[in-house]
């Protein structure tokens, strides 16, 4: 099983990119989690880690640049 996070807080962006993820030929091998804060990601990827992290880069609560530094520092088997 491929476990994917997205984290963007446009909910509808991080929508599409889930459906874009389950329209692939991989659409049966795919977990994919959603999530509209940083901070939502970095308590839960502590507990599960991930194959494919989707950041965006602008969110309103933070930076996807600075919530990958802190997910390297974490789980760095995540990125």
């Amino acid at each position: 099983m491929i476990r994917i996070a997205i984290c963007d807080d446009c909910k509808t962006d991080a929508e599409y990119l889930q459906t874009l993820c389950f329209n692939s030929k991989y659409k049966n091998e795919l977990t994919v989690s959603l999530f509209t804060k940083g901070s939502q990601l970095i308590s839960d990827i502590s507990e599960t880690s991930f194959d494919i992290v989707f950041l965006a880069i602008k969110m309103k609560d933070s930076n996807g640049l600075d919530i990958g530094k802190k997910i390297n520092n974490i789980a760095p088997q995540s990125i």
